[in-house]
């Protein structure tokens, strides 16, 4: 009897181990939503300013902010497909728009170097250029 309870504890071990990955990435990802959905219904109180598509990448884990509203890009978009678009969701999780990135403007400095100056944009459509936006993403609420 002694034999079976330990072969069933160690087969049982086996399996927790073998999905140890999993369960704490899943615990990871869980931590991360809930902590999105607390910034995202909070007043801002720290926001970092995003400049291009590469920053909104960088801060994919934070709700944004534009002109004091809080909105928010669904996780599964970034990992979706490699669009130069994503869509934008207000706190109802109804669809405001697409969020692009792009060069808004090119010069050369006085070495004859090109310059680039890129921004996001806030369209209508997947395809549209629509109007530039200042995007922040929101660290910390009150």
């Amino acid at each position: 009897m002694i034999y079976v309870i330990c072969g069933l504890a160690g087969f049982l071990l086996a399996v927790f181990l073998y999905n140890f990955d999993d369960i704490k990435r899943n615990r990871k990802n869980k931590k991360i939503a809930k902590r999105y959905k607390r910034l995202r219904n909070g007043v801002p109180k720290r926001v970092v300013h995003l400049t291009d598509f590469d920053d909104l990448w960088d801060y994919r884990h934070y709700p944004l902010s534009i002109n004091g509203e809080t909105f928010s890009v669904e996780l599964f978009q970034w990992w979706h497909c490699n669009d130069e678009y994503k869509t934008l969701l207000d706190i109802n999780d109804k669809s405001v728009g697409y969020i692009r990135g792009g060069v808004d403007s090119r010069g050369y400095d006085n070495k004859g170097k090109m310059n680039y100056v890129y921004g996001l944009r806030l369209s209508q459509s997947p395809n549209a250029h629509g109007k530039r936006i200042r995007v922040s993403a929101v660290i910390e609420i009150y």
